[in-house]
């Protein structure tokens, strides 16, 4: 289960046991560890950290699925826990993604929020900023994004927004794009509270469990069909013609 850092039962505590002298020990006052103050040589320690609650039914959804398109991502999560008023959703992208900085993000229209699963998607209680920050690429672009609610983010609510991105130019297929999104909440007044595990999933209802990945190029093609009559009507089966394909 999730414990927050602030929580007084997530401490570490060390048993020393001194030596007596004759071949016996004598059990000294627990330690409990905390970050040191002024010490450079503790710097970088500390007292503990928190046990993260899940984001569960998360999916991404593009817009565009070329090489240096810019698109708005329709992202949707569910809390476990509240990361309290004016929280931080941390997306990270995958090798070759730009958000830019500032970055762009907004609510979801009807139809979208309406898209995904059953029950209702609510919108973020007010969108503060977004903004890019470079965290682990190597060429300059911001591949990650940090959008502040201006408001209180509860737990166990289903969330849904559109973050703006400008995808890699690398015509090439990668599984990174399948597998190397991430994202989690973080409060203001205590670190991360919740966090995906796993991958994010283009489609809800697709038992690979992926996310998307990018074509190389647009195809060419054009849909007909043979009847748009419902079935009881026309008594037959409708045929759907893919042409030309190229």
């Amino acid at each position: 289960t999730h414990l927050p850092k602030q929580s007084a039962a997530n401490k570490w505590r060390l048993r020393l046991t001194a030596a007596d002298g004759v071949g016996g020990g004598v059990a000294l006052p627990d330690v409990t560890l905390s970050t040191p103050s002024g010490d450079a040589e503790g710097e970088g320690l500390t007292s503990n950290v928190p046990v993260l609650g899940r984001l569960t039914e998360t999916v991404l959804q593009p817009s565009a699925l070329f090489p240096r398109a810019s698109q708005m991502l329709r992202l949707f999560f569910r809390t476990e826990q509240s990361a309290g008023p004016l929280g931080l959703l941390v997306l990270d992208a995958p090798p070759g993604f730009n958000f830019a900085s500032p970055c762009r993000a907004s609510d979801l229209d009807g139809a979208s929020a309406g898209a995904y699963g059953t029950g209702q998607t609510q919108k973020l209680p007010g969108i503060g900023s977004c903004l890019g920050q470079v965290v682990r690429n190597t060429i300059g672009l911001h591949d990650r994004a940090v959008v502040q609610a201006n408001g209180r983010l509860k737990a166990g609510v289903r969330y849904g927004l559109q973050v703006s991105v400008t995808n890699s130019a690398d015509s090439s297929f990668s599984d990174a794009s399948l597998t190397g999104w991430r994202l989690s909440l973080k409060a203001t007044s205590s670190g991360t509270t919740d966090a995906l595990r796993g991958v994010f999933q283009f489609n809800p209802f697709d038992g690979a469990g992926l996310a998307w990945g990018l074509y190389s190029k647009q195809l060419q093609t054009s849909i007909t069909v043979s009847s748009f009559l419902p079935r009881s009507v026309s008594m037959a089966d409708a045929t759907i013609t893919l042409f030309p394909l190229h």
